[in-house]
Formats: C-alpha cells, structure tokens, sequence
C-alpha cells in the first residue's frame, strides 16, 4: 500500500469524524428546539389572547417617561396592542408590541451643535418621535412627539438552550436583555408579565433577574452591614497597630536621647 493509499484512508477518517460532528450537534440543536418550541407556543398563545382582550377593554393604562434633555412626558394612554411573528409556523420569534400616547407635542432647545447631535442620537436610539433644526446661534430646537414605543421581543436561542427576550421602554427608556431557561417560562411568570403589561404590582422584574427579591435584599443589606462591620473593625485594628508602633518609636527615641544625655 502507498503513501497516497495511507492519505486517501486518513481523508476518509477526518471526513467521517466531521460528518459524526455535525449529525450530534444537528441532533442536539434539534433537541433543545423541541424543548424551546411548546414554550414559544406558550408564549405567543399568552400574547395573542392578551392583545385581542386590551384591545376590546381598553383599560385606561396610563405612563410616565423621563426623557433626559427635556424632562418629563405624563399621562401618557397605553393603546394599540399588537403581536407579530416572521413565521407563525416555525415561531422562533415573536414581538408584542404597544403605544404610549397623547394629543400634540412639545418643543425644547439643547444648547450648542455637539450637545444637540448626542441629544437626537438619544432620541433615535428610544425609538421616540421627533424633528430637530439647527438655529442661527447654533442651538437645537426639538420638537417632540409625545409617543413612547413598548415591546417585548422573545427569540429562540439554541447556541445557549434558552429564549432570549429583549424588552423596551416597559417602565423607564432603554432596553434590557434576558435569557430564560424553558424551566422559568411558567405559569407565574405570565401572570407577572401580564401585571407588568397593565403597570400594576408585579414581581416580573424579579423574575427577570432585574430587580431584588424582599429577601434578597434583606440578605444583601445584612451581608452590607456584615462588611461594614467587618471594615470598621479591621480599621480599628490597623489603627491600634499603628498607634503602639509611634509608641514604640516615640519611646526608643526618648531612650536613646537619656543614654545620650
């Protein structure tokens, strides 16, 4: 047998390795969509009934937003409730979506062409409803729409065995990113996304791993003052050792002055 023989049967070798690879992690990429998938389903069911419900309710849901380099927007009426998904068959994302709105807008100036252009990026970046000019002093001149844009956006995530869920403008401007376990996409957890939704009390944030639960901010504020107990002491300590050491110094230095004397 030849070389060529030897290199065609390690090609052979390699090209089987690889294709084992792939048909495992096919097989366990296929897997956790079938985990993720019913979750999906869940989810979506969950925000298709909601939004057809609000939207023959109409509750009157109303917001706040802080909006930096103007102030506040109040009053603000939730309205428009809506769900859409690329693919209602495959569902490996979905977006619920709604409006926080008033009549009219509002004008304000930023001072100076660099602070006006981070203050349309800003807008931009919240997805809010604007128009900006430049002055003949160089000042911007804003004026804003008094609409805020809400989602909630869940996606299949394989790579990590989980639903990533991206939620803007829920109660402040800004988005936050999650990654749930199919483990967590409870029953509980609707009911808390549903109370989130409305603005009512709810643990959603909690669930969410973005705020503290009671009882972890009692262990938090007790591990607090265990620390600052313990730093306070370890500085008492310190200082005593430094005391006794100017002691120490101080009492050799008037020793050796009587031995001189």
């Amino acid at each position: 047998m030849g070389v060529l023989d030897d290199l065609k049967k390690e090609a052979a070798a390699v090209t089987a390795r690889a294709e084992e690879s792939r048909n495992t992690e096919q097989e366990r990429r296929e897997e956790i969509l079938r985990q993720i998938g019913p979750k999906m389903r869940e989810l979506y069911n969950f925000f298709k009934e909601l939004a057809e419900t609000l939207n023959v309710v109409q509750p009157d849901v109303r917001a706040d937003y802080q909006v930096d380099g103007f102030g506040m927007l109040q009053g603000l009426h939730q309205e428009g409730y809506r769900l859409s998904t690329p693919d209602n068959r495959a569902l490996t994302q979905l977006t619920f979506r709604y409006d926080c709105v008033s009549e009219g807008s509002t004008k304000f100036r930023i001072r100076g062409k660099e602070a006006t252009e981070r203050q349309r990026q800003y807008l931009w970046e919240h997805n809010l409803r604007f128009t900006a000019k430049i002055l003949s002093d160089g000042d911007g001149e804003f004026s804003l729409e008094t609409f805020v844009p809400v989602s909630f956006e869940f996606e299949s995530d394989p790579e990590r065995g989980a639903i990533r869920a991206r939620v803007r403008n829920l109660n402040v401007l800004g988005a936050n990113n999650t990654f749930y376990g199919t483990d967590q996409l409870t029953s509980e957890f609707l009911d808390e996304l549903g109370k989130a939704v409305l603005r009512k009390p709810s643990r959603f944030n909690e669930l969410s791993g973005n705020e503290l639960s009671d009882d972890a901010r009692k262990r938090l504020r007790q591990q607090l003052a265990h620390d600052g107990y313990k730093r306070l002491a370890e500085a008492q300590v310190t200082e005593s050792e430094d005391t006794g050491e100017a002691r120490s110094k101080k009492k050799g230095l008037f020793g050796g002055l009587l031995k001189r004397g």
